[in-house]
């Protein structure tokens, strides 16, 4: 019952905060226009609630592979990129350091397809790796996936323990509340001065 509440919440953050950042959001992408050929905005298709896949988006951060096929090897070949990674253009390498190549994901909250605060939306191939190997992985599926989460803001992501982030989002499901959810907003806002996963 509680859960229309936390979409109420979602829609009303997302709304704000795209007005707020919508000359930011322009500036970003008129940095990845001007300074690499390619589109401006990056989708992949991850998974959320039920298993039910989406199109993230991002800010285009790396260098445009135009063949499909070439593209969709390299995204599996990788679950991580390193900021290190050849790949990455010059701007890219800085909206990766700051977090604002995730702003767009404040369209995909809008839409219903994500909340602000959830466990991490990953790929269906991994999805369905991980599935096999990580008790309680699918578990994860029963809310919508999010921008942060519980697991983010105790430093959880990128190379940590798998297994402590998919406990940690399974936790943070079974006791959520709407304060929770404010809570882990407002401490998601210093992480973002952190190492980039």
């Amino acid at each position: 019952a509680m859960w229309p509440l936390k979409r109420a919440f979602d829609l009303a953050v997302s709304s704000v905060l795209l007005v707020l950042t919508a000359p930011l959001m322009a500036f970003c992408a008129l940095a990845v226009k001007l300074t690499s050929p390619g589109p401006v905005l990056f989708k992949q298709e991850r998974v959320s609630t039920d298993n039910i896949p989406f199109d993230i988006l991002k800010f285009r951060t790396m260098k445009f592979v135009a063949d499909p096929e070439l593209q969709a090897k390299l995204d599996q070949k990788a679950q991580a990129v390193n900021l290190d990674d050849d790949r990455i253009t010059s701007i890219g390498k800085f909206l990766r350091k700051s977090h604002l190549d995730e702003l767009p994901q404040l369209w995909n909250v809008f839409c219903g397809e994500m909340s602000i605060v959830g466990p991490r939306p990953e790929r269906p191939f991994f999805v369905d790796l991980h599935s096999d190997e990580i008790d309680g992985y699918q578990h994860r599926h029963r809310v919508p996936a999010g921008i942060t989460g519980w697991a983010q803001v105790n430093g959880y992501w990128g190379d940590s323990s798998l297994e402590a982030r998919v406990r940690l989002d399974n936790r943070y499901i079974e006791s959520w509340t709407p304060v929770k959810d404010l809570v882990i907003g407002l401490r998601t806002i210093p992480t973002l001065l952190g190492k980039r996963r």
